[in-house]
């Protein structure tokens, strides 16, 4: 879902004719042989290294390699059909039309097809981990999906130079002495035991494993929930939590 939308892959259906035409008769004309070849060559070849990959027979960026030739072919069938006028506006009245389904696709479907495919709700948690980042002498981001390091510099703008000077100095990622990148053990009604009112934690809907938008009732009693992030299509993304102050 981060190399095309859903239900569509990298050319249009329509282009499929022109390709289908631009091979046909690319290789059936009287061509130079070595032009041919060549061309044959960089397809076969250039799928190789995609092809001996795990799911790599579908993946967009390692099959690029084939990209210009194929462009080649189809630009080449397109003006076979120029021969035609009727048949050159149409193959074109067809391909505005999937132009626009395509627009209507990306812009309002995509967003909630591909939310987690783009890591959605980093950049909100961590523009409201900024504000109020400074009633807190502990942040914890959580390490119960992806790799949240990359994705906490980014949205929190964190300096080049002071990521370099903190990553080098330490065997543990602490930043700015108050974010720490690790996991709570157990589960969410168990995490009050080691929060408290100083410590922050970001933990991502797949380790709270409870809808707490739909059912905020559920929110543990030692715990306090600062913010529920949730994706474009309204389902959970990240919650923000607290512990309450130790009786």
């Amino acid at each position: 879902m981060r190399h095309s939308i859903k239900g569509m892959g990298m050319f249009y259906k329509v282009e499929f004719i022109a390709l289908i035409l631009g091979i046909s008769f690319f290789f059936l004309k009287n061509i130079d042989t070595k032009i041919k070849n060549f061309f044959a060559f960089w397809i076969i070849a250039g799928a190789i290294p995609s092809a001996i990959t795990r799911e790599g027979g579908g993946h967009a960026t390692r099959l690029i390699l084939i990209l210009p030739p194929l462009l080649f072919l189809i630009s080449y069938g397109i003006n076979l059909l120029a021969k035609r006028r009727f048949l050159l506006y149409f193959y074109f009245f067809v391909l505005g039309m999937l132009f626009i389904n395509y627009q209507h696709l990306f812009w309002i479907h995509n967003p909630t097809y591909s939310e987690r495919w783009w890591h959605y709700g980093w950049k909100e948690s961590v523009s409201f981990i900024k504000q109020v980042e400074d009633k807190y002498s502990k942040v914890v981001i959580s390490t119960a999906d992806e790799p949240p390091l990359v994705f906490f510099l980014a949205s929190y703008e964190y300096p080049p130079s002071r990521w370099h000077e903190e990553f080098l100095n330490q065997k543990e990622i602490v930043l700015k002495n108050k974010f720490y990148f690790q996991r709570l053990d157990g589960d969410v009604y168990s995490w009050g035991k080691a929060l408290d009112k100083n410590t922050l934690y970001l933990a991502s809907e797949k380790e709270v494993k409870v809808n707490l938008i739909r059912e905020p009732e559920r929110t543990p009693g030692d715990l306090i929930l600062l913010k529920s992030i949730p994706f474009p299509s309204g389902e959970p993304a990240f919650y923000i939590f607290s512990g309450k102050e130790k009786k």
